[in-house]
């Protein structure tokens, strides 16, 4: 995935949920990760970017309407549990 914003008005519907969510969070659920397996998640804040690393137990929460965010190249399957805060 390429780097966005979580929320995409421009082709969402008002009142959908694309247009409402406030917050997105992931629950990361890989017990056996390694670095050589990639997926991380990475953050733009501002002028810095953070790399978060798909880990078992690892949870993200972030504004959907203004954090951009992409996720790095993978060489394996990543499972996450995602979802949204109205």
């Amino acid at each position: 995935y390429t780097a966005d914003i979580t929320t995409d008005t421009f082709d969402a519907e008002a009142n959908s949920i694309s247009t409402i969510r406030r917050y997105s969070f992931l629950l990361y659920l890989n017990a056996h990760w390694t670095e050589f397996d990639g997926r991380c998640l990475r953050i733009y804040l501002d002028s810095d970017l953070v790399n978060v690393e798909p880990k078992a137990g690892t949870l993200v929460v972030m504004r959907s309407d203004g954090v951009p965010n992409e996720v790095l190249d993978t060489r394996t399957e990543r499972t996450t549990l995602v979802g949204w805060f109205l």
